[in-house]
């Protein structure tokens, strides 16, 4: 296939020219594209036929990770509709091609990265993620660099669901005795954004030192936590903030006012409850409630008002993104937030004035006069009046229900 060339760019969306059928169409997705969006392409070019143009090219034009079409993976807000396929799964059952023995373990690898957010750090799915953010403005070769793994993967000779970097040197070697400069042009690119990578972290150590609130000893669901509080825009300050400060849950906000929230999986943390009280809280705050079902704000994806996206697998919370760098960022201070991940993490902590009798199992919120938590839906107090239901006998609706918590 041949090499991606100009990428044109609006918005949070990229598009670049594919050949597909032998017809040229353009291939839209969002910016700094990850593993499966960019596997997508390759596979259109490699079994795209008239007849799939015909269907899925309107104006030219694919779309695949984005806009809700077909090909876009992502949680529709406000509805129940789910998928647990990738964008390139999704690609593969429109081309007929998911059964493909030399595409069994590449789509198998692709999709659980993006379906459950795991992948080795020296894989080719979080590389893209390393690479794009040591090239913000070379998004053209970033895929290329990427379609080459891929396409080294799809030419092995006994698939294997090997994709670390040493693999895919190994193979390109192999397929390219003659053209050594492939592998090595390769591997270059790869150590040019592993020293980038390096620097940053280096960077976000100096700024948590420097600059970042740390509390210790957070009551949370299995023993104290540990958070760390920074305004930054360095993007390795969650991975930072983990490695060298053991930290829990990192709160980074950027100077543009967007905030990221990250847990480290060995808390075992879940964040419904932050999720709910964020979005609930941010309506409040902008004066605009549209969506007060609990189920519906412990939602995934990105929901309401666009404001911020919730990632169940990855367990974090985002206003905005790499990816999505066109969302509006939080009205909600950097010590409101903090106040609410406190209270959310903690599954034994009651609204201050009326926590005796919620300790005691009995909830003593009325619509007369309602607990200033009420509206919140907080886990362990849906848990209460579950409870106190139960004791008299009465019928309850508010069981708690949000897929996984």
């Amino acid at each position: 296939m041949e090499q991606v060339g100009t990428i044109e760019v609006s918005g949070n969306y990229i598009r670049f020219q594919i050949q597909v059928a032998e017809k040229t169409v353009w291939f839209l997705t969002h910016a700094y594209p990850h593993a499966d969006e960019i596997l997508s392409a390759i596979l259109m070019e490699k079994f795209g036929t008239e007849e799939f143009v015909q269907k899925y090219a309107r104006d030219d034009v694919i779309r695949v990770g984005v806009m809700f079409d077909a090909f876009d993976e992502h949680h529709v807000p406000g509805t129940e509709k789910k998928t647990e396929e990738c964008a390139a799964t999704l690609v593969a059952n429109a081309l007929g091609a998911r059964e493909r023995p030399e595409l069994f373990s590449t789509l198998r690898y692709v999709k659980r990265i993006d379906t459950e957010g795991k992948d080795h750090p020296q894989a080719i799915g979080a590389l893209i993620k390393k690479a794009h953010k040591a090239n913000r403005h070379r998004t053209a070769a970033v895929i290329n660099w990427a379609q080459t793994a891929f396409l080294a993967k799809l030419l092995e000779k006994k698939p294997s669901g090997d994709f670390r970097s040493e693999k895919i040197i190994a193979l390109l070697k192999e397929q390219h005795p003659e053209a050594p400069q492939v592998a090595d042009d390769w591997k270059k690119f790869l150590e040019e954004c592993a020293e980038f990578q390096r620097q940053l972290f280096k960077n976000a150590l100096d700024e948590i030192s420097a600059k970042a609130d740390i509390r210790e000893n957070i009551p949370g669901p299995h023993g104290p936590l540990k958070l760390v509080v920074i305004q930054s825009d360095n993007d390795e300050v969650s991975n930072a903030g983990r490695a060298v400060h053991n930290a829990d849950i990192t709160i980074q906000r950027r100077t543009t006012g967007n905030v990221h929230i990250f847990t480290d999986k060995r808390a075992g943390l879940k964040l419904f409850n932050l999720a709910r009280m964020l979005r609930i809280e941010e309506q409040i705050a902008r004066d605009n409630v549209v969506e007060r079902d609990w189920r519906r704000l412990a939602d995934e994806g990105m929901c309401p008002l666009g404001v911020w996206y919730y990632h169940h697998a990855g367990q974090f919370i985002l206003n905005g993104s790499l990816t999505a760098q066109n969302v509006s960022p939080s009205v909600l201070s950097l010590e409101r937030i903090v106040e609410l991940t406190l209270i959310a993490v903690n599954p034994e902590g009651f609204e201050p004035s009326r926590q005796v009798y919620c300790q005691f199992g009995k909830c003593v919120s009325t619509p007369n006069e309602p607990c200033p938590w009420y509206h919140w839906g907080l886990a362990h107090c849906r848990q209460v009046r579950k409870g106190e239901l139960e004791r008299t006998g009465k019928i309850t609706k508010e069981a708690p229900d949000d897929g996984g918590e």
